[in-house]
């Protein structure tokens, strides 16, 4: 018996973080120390970000085999304010694209309110003043797939209300990030299926930091925040610029003149998070905007500049926008104008009136592929992950 207990402890520690999950039984998949993830129908591997235990991907021997089978690699300086301990095989520390939020423990709810109204109800009122303070109190990272679209469209569905100066911006900063993460974690939705398309909730949020800005107006006329999965800046046009700072770049938009007053809306937004590869900079997102909330027209300038290692932009990248709720369509405005040797990026562009989504890039940022790309990188973009053979395919 002695011998027994010995064997079956042997086995169990072999398996807790060296051997792959593929093909184990669901009991086992579920109970496995944190690196396996059972879809429902099989056990497969586990997103780099979300392993939670970081033996699978350290090389100490016996090495995990996340990292043996090069997949993920150990993040060596976790930070307390996330729940991240492994990233992407490839990166040397943990890119702000994958960070894990805790929950907040005070949100005990994701289907109804700390008083008990249903999100549903919220989400279709008529009159939702009544409700501005009780949404606040819905958990977003314990949301169902179905739940999160009505949390987002409630918040949508209460903009007016939630501009109340009672309420500070970073309520709604919250509501956003952890809507961001939770899009980003949910293997359920894809940019290729025909139900539960991730299409649907970038739609909302979109709509959501529509609804954010629109605080703003009635809050202060500048104002900047960075949340890590999403940054947050806002000018009046007597301003001349704003600049947000985020991993290992800055992005600055200026501009020297404009007819009416307004405001200049901007969102920093790590290119990773929404499955766009081989992007030197983050997802620039700029919006001009009358005091009515209205489009505005003016002229601006993006100034880039980085400070990360690696492979560098050169003379010749450019500068692209695409489409913000399909991600794709990748279009050439021309070169980025990027100096090598001040590491500073900059383009210019005329009359700008409508909502606009850019990245800086090499042509390689508009071909985008499955090449290379394990279970998040794939998902994320228009591809489809085969857990069964661990492969991203077309």
């Amino acid at each position: 018996m002695k011998k027994l207990l010995i064997l079956i402890a042997s086995l169990s520690y072999a398996f807790t973080y060296t051997t792959t999950c593929i093909g184990i039984t669901q009991t086992a998949c579920t109970t496995a120390a944190g690196y396996c993830f059972w879809t429902g129908t099989a056990c497969q591997l586990a997103e780099c970000h979300k392993v939670t235990d970081v033996r699978a991907c350290r090389s100490s021997t016996p090495a995990g085999f996340l990292k043996s089978s090069t997949k993920c690699t150990e993040i060596t300086s976790n930070d307390p304010n996330f729940l991240n301990q492994c990233m992407e095989h490839d990166q040397t520390t943990m890119m702000y694209a994958y960070v894990r939020f805790p929950q907040d423990i005070t949100q005990l709810y994701s289907s109804k309110t700390t008083s008990g109204y249903l999100v549903t109800t919220i989400m279709t009122a008529k009159y939702t003043s009544q409700y501005k303070y009780e949404i606040l109190t819905v958990n977003i990272l314990t949301a169902s797939t179905t739940e999160l679209l009505n949390i987002m469209n409630a918040y949508v569905q209460m903009q007016y209300d939630l501009v109340d100066p009672e309420i500070h911006p970073q309520y709604l900063e919250k509501a956003i990030y952890e809507s961001m993460q939770a899009i980003r974690d949910d293997v359920t939705l894809t940019l290729t299926g025909t139900t539960n398309k991730r299409q649907d909730y970038y739609t909302v949020l979109w709509r959501m930091t529509d609804a954010y800005f629109l605080k703003l107006r009635s809050y202060q006329p500048f104002y900047i925040s960075n949340k890590y999965l999403i940054n947050f800046g806002f000018s009046h046009f007597n301003r001349f610029s704003v600049t947000l700072s985020s991993q290992f770049q800055s992005t600055k938009v200026y501009w020297t003149s404009y007819n009416d007053n307004g405001y200049l809306e901007l969102l920093v937004i790590p290119a990773e998070q929404f499955g766009i590869l081989n992007s030197f900079s983050d997802v620039i997102i700029i919006r001009p905007s009358n005091l009515d909330g209205s489009d505005a027209t003016l002229s601006y300038t993006i100034q880039w500049s980085w400070t990360f290692t690696g492979t560098q932009p050169s003379g010749s990248s450019n500068i692209y926008t695409f489409d913000k709720i399909e991600m794709n369509a990748f279009t050439s405005l021309g070169t980025a104008s990027c100096n090598t040797s001040s590491k500073i990026c900059s383009k210019a562009f005329t009359n700008q009136s409508t909502t606009k989504a850019y990245v800086i890039g090499d042509s390689a940022v508009a071909s985008q592929t499955n090449t290379g790309r394990y279970y998040t990188r794939c998902r994320l973009g228009r591809f489809n992950w085969n857990g069964s053979t661990n492969t991203c395919n077309p």
